[in-house]
């Protein structure tokens, strides 16, 4: 027994670095996850565009008393309707319309416009309930605009619809959570599962060339992650009712492209570990990682700005931003094709750079 007890011992030390990275792992995860939700000591102002059309004296006091709660921004209406339908870096605009100030000294009733991006329910959340605020801090100041003589009209510019379910909400996240795992794990796993089996040495002076055959076993992982990927979001919509977007093409594309770059991270990850032992916590890690830095366990708005400014850089953020352009704002193949594009571009690039890493490594076999 003891025997068996060193040389398991033995056999982890083998792969030194696997063995810190499995040290230190935990340590960064939780750092990061620390850093993300509790790194900073208030909470970011979510973004407000206004577009101001009155100009007069009570459209000023509704900007200036939601400046203590929000970042108010007063622009042009296409550039209001930019940030939250095309950019998605407002949940909603305030539209204070013309004579807006004179129907508040006159007593009457007025209506503002609210130009809201539902698939971000919570930011749109919040935005009624700072205007809610804003009610009573005028209240204190005891303006008429406090009397409930403000109606809303709120404008959906990404759907049709102005609410959005809980499970409609969740699952881009969970969706792709489920997908990284599955694949990034599987594909880091399996590849080393070749060297453990024996076959790695014949794949190294195979006639078909090295390369192809792992491109050709990568293609499997990738097959495998965008029929799980489409096969989800199929029982979602028979069984929720959940949209699949305007065509299949654009549903067809966005799980082909969401799957591309996590097979992708997979076969980094194998070219990176040294063993299968310590490829499973490098993916898991990476999975965890990746996920939590593109915004699939919480909005992006709410990571300090280090992170926002990073997002971009990992392709969860823009498989995401496809998840959520599909399935809540139900947009074209023509207005998503910059997020395909960088989906392409990032799996392009990972699977290029595993290649490399996996091939070097097991060429000094």
């Amino acid at each position: 027994m003891f025997t068996v007890f060193v040389n398991e011992i033995r056999m982890l030390l083998r792969d030194r670095w696997g063995f810190v990275f499995m040290m230190l792992a935990p340590i960064v995860v939780a750092t990061l996850i620390t850093g993300a939700r509790y790194g900073t000591t208030e909470n970011p102002k979510v973004l407000i565009p206004v577009v101001d059309e009155d100009h007069g004296s009570a459209a000023a006091l509704i900007v200036e008393l939601l400046g203590a709660h929000a970042d108010p921004q007063i622009m042009s209406r296409e550039r209001a309707e930019a940030l939250v339908a095309v950019e998605n870096r407002a949940p909603a605009a305030l539209v204070l319309p013309a004579g807006f100030s004179d129907r508040r000294e006159a007593g009457w009733s007025s209506q503002v416009e609210l130009l809201t991006d539902p698939a971000n329910a919570r930011g749109v959340a919040t935005v009624r309930t700072l205007l809610l605020l804003v009610e009573k801090d005028a209240a204190a100041l005891e303006d008429p605009f406090a009397q409930e003589m403000v109606e809303m009209r709120e404008i959906n510019l990404t759907g049709d619809r102005l609410e959005r379910k809980s499970y409609e909400q969740n699952l881009p996240g969970f969706g792709l959570m489920f997908i990284l795992i599955a694949v990034v794990v599987t594909t880091a796993t399996g590849f080393h599962a070749e060297r453990t089996q024996g076959t790695m040495e014949r794949l190294l002076v195979a006639p078909a060339g090295f390369s192809r055959i792992i491109l050709a076993k990568l293609g499997v992982r990738w097959l495998l992650g965008m029929v799980q990927l489409f096969a989800l979001l199929a029982w979602g919509h028979l069984v929720f009712g959940i949209s699949l977007g305007p065509s299949t093409l654009t549903l067809f594309l966005v799980c082909l492209l969401v799957a591309m770059p996590s097979a992708g991270l997979g076969l980094v990850v194998a070219g990176v570990a040294g063993s299968r032992e310590s490829a499973l916590p490098l993916a898991l890690f990476s999975v965890i990682t990746f996920g939590a830095i593109g915004g699939l366990w919480w909005p992006l708005y709410i990571e300090p700005p280090w992170m926002q400014s990073i997002a971009p850089a990992f392709f969860t953020t823009w498989a995401m931003w496809a998840m959520t352009d599909i399935v809540l704002r139900d947009r074209s193949l023509f207005e998503m094709q910059a997020t395909l594009l960088g989906l392409l571009a990032q799996g392009t690039f990972l699977i290029t750079l595993g290649l490399v890493l996996f091939r070097s490594r097991h060429s000094r076999r």
